[in-house]
């Protein structure tokens, strides 16, 4: 596991630094200090570092979801919380992370992507509000869950036109807002 977060902490700096092209193999497994072999142990190539480094951000989020503020706030909190989360953790990597999400999203023939993780993690939160009566029973589940996502990939992509310009969440949580906004019960 240590040499894992080792090869997938070293890819990611490496992919940030020279860009996920200009990167080899090489380059990471001299950075982690371990033979090419052990490299080929953990990861069958350099594509799969991408889902590697998307599924340190689930386990990141779902880390999040064991403390004990995530458990003391309504429904909406929760989502802003795990988004918030996603994005922060994603503003320092932009490229990267442009990367990983079109690799996690088109790798959609795997039963468990890191991408129907958090889609699978929101669609309970929305399903857990309508039970609780925060939002309102006749809103298609799916239909929120891509707003919710949308809102995440739309501020990541400007970013990345923007190149520079890295905002705020801020951006997210008045996107989120406007989205629960129309979605609660009255």
């Amino acid at each position: 596991m240590k040499t894992t977060a080792n090869i997938l902490k070293s890819a990611r700096y490496l992919f940030r630094d020279k860009g996920y092209e200009q990167t080899s193999i090489e380059d990471i497994t001299e950075m982690a200090d371990i033979a090419k072999s052990t490299f080929f142990k953990h990861f069958p190539n350099k594509e799969s570092l991408l889902i590697g480094i998307a599924e340190e951000e689930i386990t990141d989020v779902l880390q999040l979801m064991d403390e004990p503020h995530y458990h003391s706030t309504h429904t909406f909190g929760k989502i802003k919380l795990i988004m918030t989360r996603l994005l922060e953790d994603s503003a320092p990597y932009l490229q990267l992370t442009g990367r990983v999400v079109f690799t996690s999203i088109m790798n959609q023939n795997e039963q468990d992507t890191p991408y129907l993780k958090i889609r699978n993690i929101l669609k309970q939160l929305i399903t857990e509000g309508q039970e609780n009566g925060e939002i309102k029973q006749a809103v298609n589940q799916s239909e929120i869950v891509t707003l919710i996502m949308g809102s995440y990939y739309g501020i990541l992509f400007r970013w990345l036109e923007d190149d520079v310009n890295v905002g705020t969440t801020t951006e997210l949580s008045n996107m989120l807002e406007l989205i629960f906004n129309g979605i609660t019960e009255e």
